[in-house]
């Protein structure tokens, strides 16, 4: 049943409605995803802007743009915060930050 998240998430939840959020870089492959026509099926998917990446609406046939404001924090960054020793304040919840140093996530 590898892969099958959603699958599982929508028969376990049948009164749910989920949504997939994801960045404004992903949009454009959105289609390439593995299984995608199914995924669009079982979830809406919301389109939120990231630096340098322009959302067209060309490119969401399938997904819910939504405007906000622009912060620069990628996974990436946090990754390279950890990996130097570096807080993790105002960028993620306290308790994410506990989480990752508790379980010495990306050292």
């Amino acid at each position: 049943m590898k892969g099958d998240t959603m699958v599982r998430l929508v028969k376990k939840h049948r009164d749910y409605r989920f949504s997939f959020i994801i960045g404004g870089d992903m949009v454009k492959t959105l289609s390439t995803w593995y299984r995608y026509e199914e995924l669009v099926g079982l979830t809406d998917f919301i389109g939120l802007a990231r630096p340098g990446f322009e959302l067209d609406l060309s490119d969401a046939e399938h997904v819910k743009l939504v405007n906000m404001p622009v912060w620069d924090i990628s996974s990436t960054l946090i990754r390279q915060k950890v990996a130097e020793g570096k807080s993790l304040r105002y960028l993620v919840p306290d308790a994410v930050e506990r989480y990752i140093k508790e379980n010495r996530l990306y050292e």
